[in-house]
């Protein structure tokens, strides 16, 4: 075991100091280059070839990968200028790359996204490259793909990837997507425009995805969202994204709606009176703290816990709980005052 662990440790620094020195010489011809570039001039052919050669091997991208990171510490301008003047190379290790073994491709999908490889060289070949990335049998290099898309900042290519991870039935997590969907580097309200007019062309999962992304990034959609809260024909999942929705938007509209979800103690529809609690702490009223403490009384965990959460966000007294704290529900008692014990620490801290 000493032996393994010394001649472990012998080749790690090896490979350290293997790695140190692809650096440098990744820095130096790099920084030549753009020298080159600055003066007037091109990018050598004789590089363009050297970096089709070098970076084909994943080792020796991530070793250009840490040489452009120190640079961009300096001059991110040159370095977008050098990337830009090197597209060919990156189209060329977009087909390389595109056929090794995914974990290689996941890298070089993060490598797009990271350097916004696609904003600097928006042509169709490279756009049709990355969707290819979305079909890899991998999680990581479909995040990445679908980052890249976002960074490139075009509405139609955004919905264009999403349409492949659709027909190829790949499932990528609803946070996934939703979180690629607020990196997007567009205008947010055009691409929101564009995924609403084709929402109902998706399944749900994607559904979900994007209703949760509009969520976060516009009030605007409180009709639209209000109409999905009525159709009884549509999935749950979209019924539950409009209730969030209408926690971070207050709609009057909304309002009835949620107070019947809340008041509804069928145990078949425990989730929408757990989500209309939690919503409703964005409509302060007297009938809405009279629903929230009626919800307390729910033989569900989940509504007891969010309408004692709700009426603490509302600011309730302790004398308006009074009822409730010595009454003879010991479980609507023990919510209330941890919520009271709770707000009493957040204010002395």
């Amino acid at each position: 075991m000493i032996a393994f662990n010394l001649a472990y440790l012998f080749l790690l620094k090896r490979n350290v100091r293997t790695s140190n020195k692809k650096e440098r010489i990744f820095t130096g011809k790099i920084i030549e280059q753009m020298n080159n570039v600055s003066f007037g001039g091109k990018i050598d052919a004789e590089h363009l070839l050297y970096l089709n050669k070098k970076l084909s091997k994943v080792e020796n991208l991530m070793s250009f990968d840490t040489s452009l990171e120190e640079i961009i510490k300096q001059d991110r301008e040159k370095i977008d200028i050098y990337l830009k003047n090197t597209q060919s190379v990156f189209l060329y290790l977009a087909v390389v790359y595109l056929k090794k073994e995914r974990m290689q491709s996941a890298y070089f999908a993060y490598f797009m996204f990271k350097y916004k490889i696609c904003k600097q060289m928006p042509f169709t070949s490279m756009i049709d490259a990355l969707k290819e990335y979305l079909k890899k049998d991998s999680l990581y290099c479909r995040h990445n793909a679908i980052k890249a898309l976002c960074a490139l900042g075009s509405a139609e290519n955004v919905l264009d990837g999403l349409k492949v991870l659709e027909k190829e039935n790949i499932f990528i997590h609803s946070k996934i997507v939703s979180e690629a969907l607020l990196g997007f580097e567009g205008e947010h309200n055009s691409l929101i425009s564009l995924l609403w007019e084709h929402l109902f062309e998706f399944k749900e999962q994607m559904q979900v995805s994007i209703l949760n992304y509009i969520r976060f990034k516009s009030g605007d959609y409180q009709n639209q969202m209000l109409s999905i809260l009525k159709n009884k024909k549509i999935n749950s999942e979209l019924h539950f994204c409009a209730i969030r929705y209408f926690g971070k938007y207050p709609y009057t509209s909304a309002y009835p709606l949620l107070i019947a979800f809340a008041e509804d103690f069928d145990e078949l529809n425990w989730n929408y009176a757990a989500f209309s609690a939690l919503s409703l702490a964005s409509y302060p009223c007297d009938q809405t703290v009279k629903v929230l403490k009626d919800a307390l009384f729910s033989s569900n965990w989940y509504v007891r816990y969010n309408a004692a959460q709700s009426l603490e966000i509302l600011n309730v007294s302790y004398d308006q709980m009074a009822d409730v704290i010595y009454g003879n529900d010991r479980f609507a008692r023990e919510m209330m005052m941890y919520r009271f014990d709770h707000r009493a620490l957040q204010e002395s801290m």
